[in-house]
């Protein structure tokens, strides 16, 4: 079993409490800057690990 750091867990747990499995990146961004603070880029450069392992996929 893959085991991912708390910031990419955080990101997955938003993921999973959405009602649609496509949650767009903007949304993402949106919660984790009020939720904890993050930047635009940090929230980027965590869905692109998520990606790069496995754990997401991107749409455009």
């Amino acid at each position: 079993m893959k085991k991912i750091p708390r910031t990419e867990f955080q990101v997955m747990k938003f993921i999973w409490a959405q009602e649609d499995s496509r949650v767009a990146s903007v949304d993402i961004t949106k919660f984790m800057s009020e939720e904890y603070d993050w930047s635009k880029g940090s929230t980027s450069k965590t869905l692109i690990r998520l990606a790069e392992k496995g754990f997401l996929k991107s749409e455009k």
